[in-house]
């Protein structure tokens, strides 16, 4: 407000106090899905959160050249799992993370 009169409200912030979603148990292999150029990898939801986890982030790693991807995101699906990572070099090593997602952003 000023000489003039007041401005227009600004957006509203909408917010959940909570923390952001726990630390998952690491990926694991699903061998009977997977090949010498693609693997099946899952990760189970932690059920243990305040705030419902609405998806999640799995992430991979190039252990030859350090390089990370993200190969599946999807920040409104929490039924999803699971994901079938292909395109692989046979014989290279990968590392596989997953994160949680809620309501108020990414967990570790």
């Amino acid at each position: 407000m000023n000489e003039y009169g007041n401005s227009d409200y600004s957006e509203e912030l909408v917010l959940s106090v909570a923390p952001l979603p726990s630390k998952l148990a690491p990926v694991t292999k699903d061998q009977a899905y997977s090949s010498d150029t693609s693997t099946m990898v899952r990760w189970a939801d932690p059920g243990v959160d305040l705030e419902p986890i609405l998806g999640y982030r799995l992430q991979l790693t190039d252990q030859v050249t350090e390089e990370r991807t993200i190969i599946y995101e999807n920040p409104t699906n929490p039924n999803v799992l699971e994901f079938l990572a292909t395109s692989l070099v046979k014989g290279r090593s990968y590392g596989f993370e997953v994160l949680a997602i809620n309501f108020n952003g990414a967990g570790e």
